[in-house]
């Protein structure tokens, strides 16, 4: 759960500085802040009543193409785009013209991918944590359902021929050759899991997409790494993971009723993301560049993200401080 707002330059703020000086810090701040009313309220309150400063045109979108040229980003990658337009806007460019960028980049035999999360209107208080959603219905509108990540990816919703996965959380829009196949089979099975054996992110990671961050927080955007619980959660080793989603998706006209799986919000207060972010950097799997003041964060194959993940887990890594009764012991 991200304290400050997601505008924010969070691996650059003081609070991700502090938390970053080791795992227990990050899990103290965030206990603290999640077992407070008081300070949930104050944060929302604060970023709904930001004002917002103009930022000068100090960059150039050339410049940022350049950029992820020399980065990489070419011809047939699978590519996956975590970005704020907040940040972004400064090169003086529209959403779209940043989005045909990353296109003109990967080309036709490329495919663009972006996280599409829809908002739910969840209450956001301690009580997240022991809610009982038993009897709560939510519905998922591939057509309709805004997304709750950004400028840019609400836009891309809007082009032509993108696909967007049937699961109803960690939802995911494609554009391009391999949209189609990465969505298939979504929800299939018994309660799909949103990061699951068919969902678009192991398809996506299958594939080694790329993924970039422009702009965002890699770590704390970063839904790739919920493949490792998902799609195999029988090597997972933390019990009572996930809870049962009762949910409602619409699709072309079709209505489908079904139940999911999601992790249990009660586990994001153990997620060490700066420990995550700084270990990251140091093996050489996730690289970070800026471009006039933009910071870019590269992780150049998603299949090094996920063995870097399954070599660390036997505890759950990067979730810290898990009572050993939740530890099954399988690894």
């Amino acid at each position: 759960m991200r304290i400050i707002s997601g505008d924010d330059k969070m691996s650059d703020s003081l609070i991700n500085t502090i938390m970053g000086i080791s795992p227990f810090i990050e899990i103290l701040i965030r206990k603290i802040y999640w077992h407070s009313d008081l300070l949930i309220k104050f944060n929302r309150s604060s970023n709904k009543n930001k004002v917002k400063v103009a930022i000068p045109v100090t960059s150039s979108l050339e410049r940022l193409e350049n950029k992820l040229k020399e980065l990489g980003i070419k011809e047939g990658d699978l590519l996956i785009v975590h970005s704020s337009y907040n940040i972004l806007k400064q090169t003086g460019a529209t959403p779209n013209e940043i989005i045909d960028v990353f296109l003109n980049l990967i080309g036709e035999n490329g495919t663009l991918a972006m996280p599409t999360i829809p908002r739910w209107e969840d209450k956001i208080n301690k009580n997240l944590m022991k809610e009982d959603i038993t009897n709560t219905v939510i519905q998922y509108d591939t057509d309709n359902t805004p997304a709750s990540t950004g400028t840019i990816t609400n836009l891309f919703l809007k082009y032509p021929k993108v696909e967007r996965s049937l699961h109803p959380l960690n939802t995911m829009a494609a554009f391009g050759p391999l949209a189609k196949p990465m969505m298939k089979n979504n929800i299939s099975g018994f309660k799909p899991l949103p990061c699951g054996e068919n969902s678009s992110w192991k398809y996506c990671a299958d594939h080694g997409a790329k993924i970039i961050a422009l702009g965002a927080d890699m770590t704390h955007s970063l839904t790739m790494i919920h493949v490792v619980e998902d799609a195999y959660n029988e090597q997972w080793p933390i019990k009572e993971w996930y809870r049962d989603r009762k949910c409602i998706v619409f699709d072309n006209g079709e209505k489908r009723d079904i139940t999911v799986r999601e992790r249990h919000p009660k586990w994001a207060i153990h997620y060490a993301e700066r420990t995550l972010y700084k270990d990251l950097l140091k093996s050489g799997v996730m690289t970070k560049d800026f471009v006039d003041g933009i910071k870019i964060e590269l992780i150049n194959d998603s299949r090094n993200l996920i063995d870097f993940l399954q070599e660390r887990n036997k505890k759950g890594y990067p979730y810290y401080f898990i009572r050993r009764s939740f530890l099954n012991g399988k690894n």
